[in-house]
């Protein structure tokens, strides 16, 4: 995990990407396979999800970055779409997990929390049809006591035989006392 400093701040980050196995990054419209994932992310339920019709396997133009402060825990909501060009096809979610200072958990559409499943790489969603798509959320939280400016960046990928896509966010802590509590958009 990278770590930078700030001016009282401590930040997480949620990527996603979307690739074709090990083809060069795919984009909408030109060489999009049968059952392409596109994820796609935001911040919180009145934002616009980021990631739309964009493949790759980096989460650039794909991640949303947040700020929490330390003690506070920190929400993204995830958009799993088929942009396949013909099939349903079920998809396997794979996250990143823990780091020192941030806890990190996910949860299907039902709150049910599948943490351990999705940091294994072996959460499976149910089948989608072309177009059909799926909630997922992501909560980051700030340890109490973790250092100012620390960065928290956690990657998330759908895989399926053939194709993939990675998300990314960002999380930044702040401990100043001046300073809302809970998130805010960074």
């Amino acid at each position: 995990m990278r770590r930078t400093r700030s001016l009282g701040l401590l930040t997480a980050v949620l990527a996603v990407t979307a690739f074709l196995g090990n083809a060069q990054p795919a984009t909408a419209g030109g060489g999009v396979s049968c059952d392409q994932p596109d994820m796609q992310v935001r911040g919180g339920s009145s934002q616009p999800y980021m990631g739309d019709n964009i493949y790759n396997n980096t989460g650039d133009l794909q991640t949303k970055s947040r700020k929490v402060r330390a003690g506070h825990t920190d929400g993204f909501q995830i958009l799993l779409q088929n942009d396949g060009s013909d099939c349903s096809s079920s998809y396997y979610i794979h996250g990143d997990g823990n780091s020192p200072g941030f806890t990190i958990h996910y949860y299907d559409a039902g709150l049910t929390d599948i943490t351990g499943a999705v940091e294994a790489g072996t959460y499976q969603t149910a089948t989608l049809g072309l177009d059909q798509s799926l909630t997922l959320s992501m909560t980051i939280k700030a340890a109490n006591g973790t250092p100012n400016g620390a960065v928290e960046k956690a990657l998330v990928t759908a895989l399926t035989k053939g194709s993939s896509d990675t998300i990314g966010a960002k999380d930044t802590v702040s401990r100043r006392a001046g300073d809302a509590g809970g998130s805010r958009r960074h």
